[in-house]
């Protein structure tokens, strides 16, 4: 199976198809629609290191599952920024394919080390960091607001 037909796979589990001929009809749209390549990341190569660190900074804890798939995520962003406005139908799925996972569990994952950095680390500096993009009635960002500000953040630091 390449790697396009992995994505599509895990898109068309994430949409949750009840048959299989309803998830068959979904991975043929998808296909059409999509047009889904593989392509390598291609950022510093002090982009890893620098995105553990910022992590590291703010406080997310590196032992949740969540934040090899944010570390991805981040260079994702960095490397093409567009795929965030097509966070279920591009994101959790390319981050699936690489973990080889579901799309659903990469969302699940990514919110949980989103939640547990907002409620364990210093608020002060979270909000420095993503205080315009933070809910008010969750005190946290979304997933996609806390990764497109996060590689907001190290785009400027990988420049300097």
């Amino acid at each position: 199976m390449t790697a396009t037909e992995k994505k599509i796979n895990a898109l068309a589990s994430f949409v949750l198809a009840k048959d299989e001929e309803s998830r068959e009809i979904a991975r043929k749209a998808l296909q059409a629609a999509l047009k889904l390549k593989t392509e390598e990341i291609t950022v510093p190569d002090d982009a890893e290191q620098a995105i553990h660190d910022f992590l590291s900074e703010i406080g997310a804890p590196p032992h949740i599952l969540g934040y090899s798939y944010t570390v991805y995520g981040i260079l994702l962003a960095l490397n093409h920024p567009e795929i965030l406005d097509n966070i279920t139908c591009r994101f959790y799925p390319d981050i699936a394919v690489k973990f080889d996972t579901t799309a659903y569990r990469v969302e699940k994952a990514i919110r949980h080390l989103v939640e547990s950095t907002f409620a364990c680390s210093d608020m002060d500096l979270l909000l420095n960091y993503f205080g315009n993009v933070v809910k008010p009635n969750s005190g946290k960002p979304t997933n996609a607001c806390f990764i497109a500000r996060s590689a907001i953040i190290l785009k400027s630091r990988l420049k300097k």
